[in-house]
């Protein structure tokens, strides 16, 4: 039994300096590496793998921080009103956007890919409890930033004196008497408003 267990080791050794070389080579592309650390996943779970790899998981959760802080200054620069939507189209409402980019922020900051892969390590706790703290963040202020959206258009179609509040009290349409033609008498704000509604429930908002 000792002698397998050696046999193995050594060969678990082999595996371990074969991959460190192979990391070497592409660390300086970190997608890549998480890629490749998720491919050899099962070896790198062995001990003896593991821990010869030990500053190449450095070296990955190292990268995980660095994403986390990208994620957070891009959250921070959103809540400012700085951050841009990838998705943005000509025609998306400033309500879809920031609710969507934010969302694609969320995605960026989970680092459960990595969890078994560095999870072992010191400064592990301290990344996976700044990621989860930014998630909580982000799904708060998407929340506020919501209920805030909601309160403002009820605000405004209530009050009188506000154009949104004219344009949904009063006729929307009406049939020109002099050449019989369709007239759209709502303006700007309700198209808007029509928009913004139409564009949150395609982002799962009731």
């Amino acid at each position: 039994m000792d002698q397998f267990e050696n046999i193995m080791s050594q060969a678990d050794r082999d595996i371990a300096r074969q991959l460190r070389e192979h990391f070497q080579k592409i660390r300086s592309d970190p997608q890549q590496m998480l890629s490749d650390f998720k491919r050899y996943f099962d070896l790198i779970q062995r001990d003896t793998i593991r821990q010869e790899l030990a500053p190449e998981r450095e070296l990955l959760l190292k990268q995980f921080e660095n994403d986390l802080k990208t994620s957070t200054d891009d959250f921070q620069n959103l809540t400012s009103g700085g951050k841009k939507s990838n998705t943005q189209g000509g025609n998306r409402t400033a309500i879809a956007v920031a609710l969507d980019t934010s969302r694609q922020i969320e995605a960026k900051t989970l680092i459960n890919d990595g969890n078994k892969l560095v999870s072992d390590l010191s400064g592990f706790a301290r990344v996976a409890s700044s990621a989860k703290q930014l998630k909580q963040d982000i799904i708060k202020w998407r929340k506020d930033k919501f209920k805030e959206w909601c309160q403002d258009t009820i605000r405004a179609i209530d009050d009188p004196s506000q154009a949104l509040s004219l344009e949904t009290s009063g006729r929307l349409m009406e049939i020109d008497s002099r050449d019989g033609k369709l007239r759209v008498l709502y303006g700007d704000r309700l198209t808007n408003l029509l928009n913004e509604v139409r564009q949150l429930s395609s982002l799962d908002y009731e």
